[in-house]
């Protein structure tokens, strides 16, 4: 009665089942946010679901670390002055590099991300994956697309003239989320579409 009762399965482990999936279970999500910050749960709840969120944070930013440019680009070009889309394209450039260098540290840390975008597995869906190789490229891309933006604004200005500076960090944005893209995708007919 006392296995029966504990909220926990303590049975002793086989080869097929290691012991690591014993200490959660799913029905026990209720309980373990209801107590959240009240009782101490070394052994399960919280644990698991800071696990589960770290996925769900590592996958998601996989997938944004191309939005965030692709969406900020159209906002540069209907903005139409330069200072505000510097500014824009500065943020999101040192932002994708953040987001690189956190993905980087998750893969590190807890393998490859693939990612089936829309739900259709390879070799009929968009895969996005990341391993350690090319989180290193999504790293160098990003770092290079913020330094450089981080020192272009007096030479594009120079260059361009009042008024079109803000179609060159429309297409610099454009530009990034296109190489980022390239670095992150699965298989080679994304690379060329």
């Amino acid at each position: 009665t006392f296995y029966r009762d504990y909220k926990f399965d303590i049975s002793l482990p086989t080869d097929d089942r290691p012991f690591y999936f014993h200490i959660f279970r799913w029905g026990q999500v209720p309980e373990v946010v209801r107590n959240l910050g009240r009782t101490f749960q070394p052994f399960g709840g919280a644990g698991f679901l800071v696990l589960v969120g770290i996925l769900i944070v590592a996958v998601a930013a996989s997938v944004l670390l191309i939005v965030v440019p692709l969406l900020s680009a159209p906002i540069c070009l209907l903005i139409g002055r330069g200072r505000f889309a510097h500014g824009v394209a500065l943020v999101v450039s040192w932002v994708t590099f953040v987001m690189s260098a956190l993905l980087l540290n998750e893969v590190r840390n807890g393998g490859a991300i693939s990612y089936h975008l829309g739900g259709w597995a390879p070799p009929w869906g968009i895969e996005y994956r990341v391993d350690q190789g090319n989180a290193y490229v999504l790293l160098t891309v990003a770092a290079v697309g913020a330094l450089t933006m981080s020192y272009a604004k007096a030479s594009i200005d120079r260059e361009l003239g009042q008024g079109r500076q803000f179609r060159f960090y429309t297409i610099f944005l454009l530009c990034l989320a296109g190489l980022l893209g390239v670095t992150i995708t699965g298989d080679a007919f994304n690379i060329f579409v």
